[in-house]
C-alpha cells in the first residue's frame, strides 16, 4: 500500500508540474525539456533496480538528449522557473516509472492503473472544483478520445514494465520527439 501511495503522489507531482510547464512555457520548450525523462528513469534504475546498463544504451540516451538540448537551446535562453518546474516533473514522473516496476512484480496492470487513476482523479477533481467549466459536446467527445488513447498508451507501458527494465523502455522515448 505504502508504494502504491508513493506512485500515486509522484504521478500527481508529475502531472501538476507538466501543467505548469506547459502553461508558462512554449509548447515546443515544454515538450523538448520533457524529453529528459529518458535520463532520469535510467539514472533511477541504475540507483534502486540495479539495472545493468551497456555503454551502447548510455550512448543512445546521451544521444537523444543531445537532441533535447539542439532543439531547447540553452545558450539562447534564461532558465526559467518553468523550465526547473519541467525537470521536476520528469524526476517525479521517473520515480512513479520505477514505483511501478517494483509493483509489476507483484500486482496486476489493471490493479496499478486503477489506484493510480481513481486516486489522482479524485485529487485533481478537488483541485477544479472552484474553476471548473463543462466543455461543449463537441469538445467533450474530442477529450474522452484523447483520454481513451492515454488510457491505452498508459495500459501498454504498464504491461511493458512488467517484461522489460525501465532502463530499456526509456530510450524509445525519444521516438515522440
Amino acid at each position: 500500500l505504502f508504494l502504491h501511495l508513493i506512485r500515486v503522489l509522484c504521478v500527481g507531482v508529475a502531472t501538476g508540474c507538466t501543467y505548469y510547464a506547459y502553461r508558462n512555457l512554449p509548447l515546443a520548450m515544454a515538450t523538448s525539456i520533457g524529453m529528459t525523462g529518458p535520463l532520469f528513469i535510467t539514472v533511477l534504475s541504475l540507483i534502486f533496480l540495479k539495472d545493468s546498463i551497456a555503454l551502447s544504451k548510455w550512448g543512445l540516451i546521451l544521444f537523444g538528449y543531445l537532441g533535447v538540448l539542439v532543439i531547447v537551446r540553452p545558450h539562447e535562453m534564461a532558465i526559467s522557473l518553468g523550465v526547473w518546474v519541467e525537470l521536476v516533473a520528469n524526476l517525479f514522473a521517473a520515480f512513479a516509472i520505477i514505483c511501478t516496476k517494483l509493483l509489476s512484480r507483484t500486482e496486476s496492470t489493471r490493479t496499478l492503473m486503477l489506484y493510480t487513476t481513481t486516486a489522482t482523479t479524485v485529487i485533481a477533481g478537488l483541485f477544479v472544483l472552484g474553476v471548473w467549466k463543462t466543455p461543449d459536446p463537441q469538445d467533450l467527445i474530442l477529450l474522452m478520445a484523447v483520454g481513451a488513447s492515454g488510457v491505452f498508451s498508459q495500459f501498454c507501458y504498464v504491461k511493458a514494465l512488467k517484461y522489460a527494465r525501465p532502463s530499456y523502455l526509456a530510450p524509445f522515448e525519444y521516438t515522440r520527439l
